[in-house]
């Protein structure tokens, strides 16, 4: 990763900016590859996780340049959208974890919702999902099931404590 300094629309060094220009400076991240670089390009994403850690994965995987589909619970939507601090009604830490995202509200346990995830997942390369350890077997979205329907399926879980154990149970974000 390299530094380069975007000045009225020219690529300088840090050298010429300070000899040249005082204002209007943005800072821009090139990695190696050159500008507007999408390692990412073409890899498509079902997210279903909730909370931080899952969210912010996603996010990182979105600025590289894959497609992010965040699926949300109809009516309530992602719980970051009530965490403070608020902006015009709006959630700081939800605007920031899910830039660059898609979003759809399914109720991914009904019926509908459920076909909906199904006929998605033939058509994403990752699936990525945050709920307590057995519930998406419960709702006929188990790994396997899903790798049936997509054999190349990268299935993501994420658990705070893990799956199984003595801490399994208790939620995380």
């Amino acid at each position: 990763m390299y530094l380069s300094i975007n000045c009225a629309g020219k690529y300088i060094s840090y050298k010429k900016l300070c000899e040249k220009y005082n204002n209007d400076v943005l800072i821009t991240y090139h990695y190696r590859g050159g500008y507007g670089m999408k390692l990412l390009d073409g890899i498509k994403i079902l997210d279903l996780s909730t909370g931080l850690a899952p969210a912010l994965a996603t996010k990182y995987l979105a600025a590289f340049g894959a497609e992010v589909i965040k699926v949300e619970k109809p009516g309530a939507g992602d719980m970051t959208r009530k965490w403070e601090p608020l902006k015009d009604g709006r959630s700081l830490y939800f605007n920031y974890l899910n830039g660059g995202k898609k979003s759809v509200a399914l109720d991914i346990a009904s019926g509908v919702g459920n076909a909906i995830i199904l006929e998605l997942v033939k058509k994403i390369d990752v699936f990525v999902e945050s709920f307590q350890p057995g519930y998406m077997e419960t709702i006929g979205l188990s790994y396997e099931i899903l790798q049936d329907i997509n054999p190349d399926l990268i299935y993501v879980q994420y658990s705070t404590f893990g799956d199984n154990g003595p801490r399994q149970e208790p939620p995380g974000f």
